[in-house]
């Protein structure tokens, strides 16, 4: 019986080697399951297997094999390509790819190995995804030949597709449900601070903004989403209960905070019923931080709005932005101005040449909430100055109504003026100063000193263009509004 068991194992043993290791001599069976040829296995196929801690047997002859010697020959395989076959040269789209069992049973591995050193293909035929391992041995594990393309609507089954928006929706959900478990898995035990921040969406209802900044087990610094929440009023009792859900839904919890970062409004940072106050009744090593980004913008729109000169200077720059940019038509012809005046400007020698310089560019819109973007909007005038007079020569002759007419012929002569013109290089030096600010205090490597040494050297930098700026935009100013008149 052991002799037999030992014959019946190294029967598997040879074919197995034979299979994936040797080339065949003669056709096999093939996966069609039509017969070929066989070879007779004699004790010469069989390879030596020692084991030193086996007990000796009786040695393995022909005789203790079935002999398949005397088996009647079959006919070859029929529909099989032939044996000259390039295998440097093989087809490699997908598509026009013959199948495995194509070829003939004793030079199909040749082919696979020459497909795995070629390496997955894309098709140039078809938008599809090909599985190449699929191709090569999905007939072995009982699979489709692997020419099908898979990931596609075309051969999906209909009535699984997963397109439907529910799915979409669930599917989403999962990526999210993956993605704070990192986050959470992250954290841990640890530590870390809460950003806020809340506004209404285009539908009016009101969305809070959840962030969370903690430092991972290699030391970087990392600030994640975990959630938008829909809440009903922006009372700083109903934010925190929000927050404290969430915090709750993702196991963690109000004792792990260490800092608060929200806007200057009352409702979030108010001393006695802010929401900074009622989450220090739960946790009071819990420290607020108050963006010094925000903080200077603050301090500048406040003081934009307490001067009479600069509060009517950026009405008037809104207005303009929407007049020039009200039509496609009054766009056109500012690009064209400043098309042509790039070229004179390019062939007379004032402009130079080189990469990034003379970018097409149009007005940018004001931002109420972005002081940032007033900056964008004063370099964009001051580059299409010119080319924005024009643009109201046109609206304030042509402009269709009298209306449209007589703000266009209102603009143009503020636009004219001495005054609009000084406002015009005061606000870009001033703004580019606070605008850099801005910019570096919203770094992600920023520590508190070097923030606080950009602070100061900001101040310092105002304080000096207040004292003796003014003589140095003078002449900038002079020279600017005597070429615009000309």
């Amino acid at each position: 019986m052991k002799q037999v068991k030992a014959t019946c194992l190294i029967e598997v043993i040879v074919k197995l080697s034979g299979f994936f290791f040797t080339k065949r001599q003669r056709p096999n069976p093939n996966e069609n399951g039509e017969e070929c040829s066989q070879i007779p296995i004699t004790n010469q196929s069989i390879p030596f297997l020692s084991n030193p801690n086996a007990t000796p047997q009786t040695p393995i002859t022909n005789q203790s094999i079935p002999s398949v010697s005397n088996a009647t020959p079959q006919t070859p395989c029929s529909n099989q390509r032939n044996d000259n076959v390039d295998l440097k040269d093989l087809p490699k789209d997908p598509t026009g790819r013959p199948l495995i069992t194509s070829y003939k049973p004793n030079i199909r591995d040749d082919v696979r190995r020459g497909y795995l050193l070629q390496g997955p293909c894309q098709s140039v035929k078809k938008n599809n995804a090909y599985c190449l391992y699929c191709y090569l041995c999905g007939l072995l594990m009982g699979q489709k030949g692997g020419r099908d393309a898979f990931g596609s609507q075309e051969n999906a089954p209909k009535n699984n597709q997963l397109i439907s928006p529910e799915i979409k929706k669930e599917l989403v959900q999962c990526f999210a449900q993956e993605v704070l478990l990192s986050v959470r898995e992250e954290i841990g035990q640890d530590v870390f601070a809460l950003l806020v921040d809340e506004s209404s969406d285009v539908s009016k209802k009101e969305q809070m903004a959840i962030v969370l900044r903690y430092v991972d087990s290699h030391g970087f610094v990392k600030e994640r989403f975990i959630g938008l929440v829909h809440v009903k009023d922006i009372s700083s009792l109903t934010l925190k209960n929000a927050i404290k859900e969430v915090l709750t839904s993702n196991e963690l919890s109000f004792s792990q905070i260490r800092g608060q970062g929200y806007d200057g409004a009352s409702n979030m940072w108010g001393e006695f019923d802010g929401l900074k106050a009622l989450i220090l009744q739960e946790n009071d090593t819990t420290s607020y931080v108050h963006c010094f980004a925000l903080q200077l913008q603050l301090v500048v729109v406040a003081v934009a709005k307490k001067h009479d000169g600069v509060s009517d200077f950026f009405e008037q720059i809104s207005l303009v932005v929407n007049v020039v940019c009200a039509s496609c038509k009054r766009k056109d012809l500012l690009r064209e101005q400043a098309r042509e005046r790039v070229q004179k400007g390019l062939c007379s020698g004032e402009l130079e040449t080189g990469r990034g310089l003379n970018q097409e560019t149009t007005l940018v819109q004001v931002g109420e909430t972005r002081w940032g973007s007033h900056f964008n909007t004063l370099t964009s005038l001051m580059k299409l100055f010119a080319d924005v007079l024009i643009v109201l020569d046109f609206v304030k002759d042509e402009g269709g109504s009298l209306a449209n007419c007589q703000q266009a012929s209102g603009i143009l002569a503020s636009f004219k003026s001495y005054e609009f013109v000084f406002y015009l290089h005061m606000m870009y030096d001033i703004l580019h100063l606070t605008g850099t600010l801005s910019k570096k205090l919203q770094r992600k490597d920023l520590d508190i000193l070097e923030a606080a040494s950009m602070v100061r050297g900001t101040m310092e930098a105002l304080q000096s263009f207040r004292n003796i700026g003014f003589a140095i935009i003078l002449p900038k100013v002079s020279s600017f509004f005597s070429n615009t008149r000309n």
